[in-house]
Parts: structure tokens; C-alpha cells; sequence
């Protein structure tokens, strides 16, 4: 789980940017527009958000947005900072701690992702209005809202390979990685729920069939022989979408290879390799830990929201002003 939580904090970074972090002008005048169980929302803070928000849509292709579409985006930024109150108001209930060093790491890490040295961070802090201590304040809040929100959801979130294999495939072609390898397979299937007994059956008529394999018999030969449901040549296929076990286990094989037993959640699997790219196929296992990162990032968002609504259901919030 360890694993989990330092992914989590390093996840959390995104929401920790040299720039998101703008101070509104002195000009603006500030008053409260709703409170959170006593604690004030301010219009600063709005605008705050909405400043942050507006950075963002001027790097996008059409920025533009008509009014109804701003003031859609003006009550979503006010939902979001209801929500952060919310979350402040259990961290301080539950006093999560942080240390100068987490803190120090925290900031050495935004600048080497920002490539900016810390005269540069002083001086762009300098020149918005605020101070390198008032930003370490900040940083140190992040820092204890991402242990609780650790705490609180870290032992729910499971990222399972099945997980994996449903992202990719409604994902494909924005994550590329299209290898395509020519495999065959020998299943031998066991029920959704097998007997133990169920299982070493299978797995002998795997085995046997892999030594024969191994002997010099012919691999389309065996799989008459043994082979159920789901057996054949399955033609080319995408890497990625090909069980992790197994994924695994064709990357060691030269062409005409053969895969030891594999099992998958339908029973053992040998494979044969007809036929193999020329680029590696290493690179696809990298991808798959970009994806099992990412669905890990859309898990906690989703225990985060589940907690936060929770909250919400007992809090005592009143919107003083229209937005």
C-alpha cells in the first residue's frame, strides 16, 4: 500500500503549479459570499480560482467561452471551493502533520519539473504580490490535505489488470502503442468458480501438453488434442489488449516460440508466436504502468468525491450572495 500512498502524493503534484498559484490584485474587493459550517468563502477566493481556471483555458486551442458557458464554469469553481473547505476543515479536525523536510522535497521537485531554480520561484512570487513563506504555508497545506485524503481512501483504491485492459481498449487510439503480434493459443479452460480439483486437472493437461510441445510435437496437433474453448490462431493482435502474464511471457519468445502454462481467470493458456514486430515490445509494459497510474488518479477522485458528498449531507452551508 506503501507504494500506493507515495504514487498518490506524487499524483498530488499536479495540483501544486508555480503558476496556478496567482494572487489577486489588491484592487479587487473582497467580501464573503457563503460560509461552510461558520468558515467564510470569499469572492477573493472565487476569483482566485476563476484566475487560475482562465491560465488554463488561454493555452487551449478555443478559448472563448459565451456567457452561459463562463457562469457554468463560475459555479463549478464555486461547487470545487465548497468541497476544499470541507476537506481543509477534516484535516485540521484530524491535525495531520507534515515536516519541513516533506515540505522541502515537495518544492525541490515542482522546480526540477518546472526547470526553474529557486531565485527564479522567489522572484515570479516577488513579482505577483506574495512571498516565498507564504508560498511554503501553501505548500504545506497540500502537503496534509494529500496524507488525509491517503488515509482516507488509499486502502480502497485496487488497480487490477482487468482495470488496465478496459482502459486501453476504450483508450486505444489516444494512448497508441498499436503493436500488433501474430499469436495461436491452447486454452485449457475451468469454470468462473472451479474446485481445487477443477484446477489441478487443467493445469496437468497443460503441463502435459507444454512437455509434448517441448518433445517436438506439432503445436496445432496438441491443441486438437487438448485444446477447448477459445483455442486457435487468434491472428494479429494488439499487444496491449493480450493478457499481462502473458504479454510478459511472449516478449522472451522468438518467433515460434511457445509459452509456458500461463493461467488467466478462464483457465491455462499456452501461446505460440507466429509472427513479431520488429520494434521491441518492451515499451508497452511502461505503458501499462502509465495507465494503471492513471486509473489510480480517476479511483481516488472518484473516493474523494464519494467522502466529500458524505460531507456535504452533514455540513451546514449557506450561500450569502449569487455568484
Amino acid at each position: 500500500m506503501g507504494a500506493q500512498k507515495n504514487q498518490n502524493l506524487k499524483w498530488g503534484f499536479v495540483f501544486i503549479s508555480l503558476f496556478l498559484s496567482s494572487f489577486a490584485q489588491a484592487e479587487i474587493v473582497d467580501r464573503i459570499i457563503a460560509t461552510v459550517n461558520q468558515d467564510p468563502v470569499t469572492l477573493y477566493d472565487l476569483n482566485k480560482a476563476m484566475d487560475n481556471i482562465n491560465k488554463e483555458l488561454s493555452k487551449a486551442p478555443t478559448p472563448k467561452l459565451s456567457n452561459e458557458e463562463y457562469q457554468s464554469l463560475r459555479k463549478r469553481a464555486f461547487d470545487h471551493l465548497l468541497d476544499e473547505t470541507l476537506l481543509n476543515q477534516e484535516v485540521s479536525k484530524k491535525a495531520v502533520e507534515t515536516t519541513d523536510q516533506e515540505v522541502n522535497h515537495a518544492i525541490q521537485t515542482i522546480l526540477e519539473r518546472n526547470q526553474f531554480s529557486l531565485d527564479q520561484l522567489k522572484k515570479e512570487l516577488a513579482s505577483k504580490g506574495s512571498s516565498f513563506d507564504a508560498y511554503r504555508e501553501e505548500i504545506k497545506g497540500q502537503l496534509k490535505r494529500l496524507k488525509f485524503i491517503n488515509q482516507i481512501v488509499g486502502n480502497k483504491i485496487h488497480v487490477s489488470d482487468e482495470d488496465v485492459k478496459a482502459f486501453y481498449a476504450q483508450n486505444a487510439a489516444q494512448l497508441g502503442g498499436n503493436q500488433e503480434v501474430h499469436i495461436a493459443q491452447i486454452v485449457f479452460p475451468f469454470s468462473e468458480n472451479p474446485s481445487e480439483g477443477d484446477l489441478k486437472k487443467a493445469q496437468a493437461n497443460a503441463s502435459q501438453a507444454y512437455q509434448k510441445i517441448k518433445g517436438g510435437a506439432k503445436f496445432d496437433q496438441v491443441m486438437k488434442e487438448y485444446g477447448g474453448e477459445g483455442s486457435g490462431d487468434l491472428g494479429k493482435v494488439n499487444f496491449m489488449g493480450i493478457n499481462p502474464e502473458l504479454s510478459k511471457a511472449i516478449q522472451g519468445l522468438q518467433e515460434g516460440g511457445v509459452t509456458e502454462p500461463v493461467r488467466s481467470s478462464t483457465g491455462f493458456i499456452i501461446v505460440k508466436l507466429l509472427d513479431k514486430p520488429e520494434a521491441p515490445l518492451s515499451g508497452s509494459e511502461q505503458m501499462k504502468e502509465n495507465i494503471r497510474d492513471k486509473i489510480y488518479e480517476i479511483k481516488v477522485q472518484q473516493e474523494i468525491k464519494k467522502y466529500v458528498d458524505q460531507l456535504r449531507s452533514k455540513a451546514f452551508i449557506d450561500v450569502k450572495a449569487t455568484l
